[in-house]
């Protein structure tokens, strides 16, 4: 009983140990945060852009996010809005096809959730024979900044596969909650998304306000977790492509106001992101693309993020 005990101990203390470097290689890269990034170069180049809403029961937000997407600084006959209207029961399609977006209206109720829509959506769009130089993605609840797709077009012209805009928060005053959420995004892009940039490191996006070249998704979306955001990032990151955040592409999203709502939400990344872990970390050794040292140390780096996900009963204990 005693000797197993002693194994008992020895491994809690391995266990309690791995987090440590993990979270402090976390550390020391946010801490790159600290300087003001370099500004995106402007460019005179304008790309196409695909913008993608999948929108369930959303007839009251949907218009306000076409009406940004239609007033942005930017030519409109480069811009196409596609909405799906996925398992609706209210009027979303209807709303978005008057403010003329292209509708397509989804009725699938064992494939529930966005990587599912977004696939569906992708296989309407190449059944169509629709192609962009660039996919945009938003949630139907958001507002896009009247220069979103313009700084977003200049970071993909200037050298990234994807991009993440800033989240900024329409509703902080509602509830401390949603005031949280506020400082939260806000800490994520200076600390997570900029100090990644400052070392010309990825970062991952973060399912909404997020673009690619078209070229990434033109076979199709193949996510299968609850998390595709985090599992498309890991994804293209171990593909060797380069995720640039733009701060100065500026949308806005309504936050949960009350706990009960906050705790749902998160419990659902958490689940996501274990599941991502599970899915990727046996992809972690093949390495065949990585050519860079950049690109072998963004490799690492999303690797710890991985493994930090199995880290977290162990680091809430302590």
């Amino acid at each position: 009983m005693r000797k197993m005990l002693a194994h008992v101990i020895v491994i809690l203390k391995i266990l309690i140990l791995i987090p440590v470097p993990l979270t402090l290689w976390q550390g020391i890269v946010g801490l790159c945060g600290l300087k003001r990034p370099a500004a995106v170069p402007k460019t005179d180049k304008k790309l196409s852009f695909a913008v993608v809403i999948c929108a369930r029961n959303e007839q009251a937000v949907i218009g306000k996010l076409i009406d940004s997407l239609k007033a942005q600084n930017y030519p409109q006959d480069k811009i196409s809005v596609f909405v799906t209207a996925d398992n609706c029961s209210d009027d979303t399609a209807n709303t978005a096809r008057l403010r003329g977006a292209h509708v397509y209206e989804r009725f699938n109720t064992l494939q529930v959730g966005k990587g599912y829509a977004l696939r569906w959506t992708l296989q309407q769009m190449k059944k169509e024979g629709v192609e962009y130089d660039a996919l945009c993605v938003f949630d139907a609840d958001n507002i896009a900044g009247a220069d979103f797709i313009s700084n977003t077009n200049d970071a993909i012209i200037t050298g990234a596969d994807v991009t993440q805009g800033y989240r900024d928060t329409q509703n902080p005053y509602d509830s401390y909650m949603s005031s949280s959420y506020c400082i939260y995004w806000l800490f994520l892009m200076r600390f997570y998304h900029l100090a990644r940039y400052n070392l010309s490191l990825p970062c991952m996006i973060g399912g909404t306000g997020w673009a690619c070249r078209y070229e990434l998704v033109k076979d199709g979306w193949d996510t299968k977790t609850l998390t595709e955001d985090v599992e498309f990032s890991v994804k293209q990151i171990f593909a060797g492509k380069n995720i640039v955040p733009v701060k100065k592409a500026v949308f806005y999203d309504e936050q949960p106001d009350d706990f009960k709502t906050s705790v749902r939400q998160r419990t659902r990344w958490v689940i996501g992101n274990l599941q991502v872990a599970r899915e990727m970390l046996p992809k972690a050794s093949d390495r065949g693309l990585l050519k860079t040292r950049r690109q072998k140390i963004a490799h690492f780096d999303s690797v710890t993020y991985l493994i930090l996900n199995y880290c977290m009963p162990i680091m809430a204990i302590l």
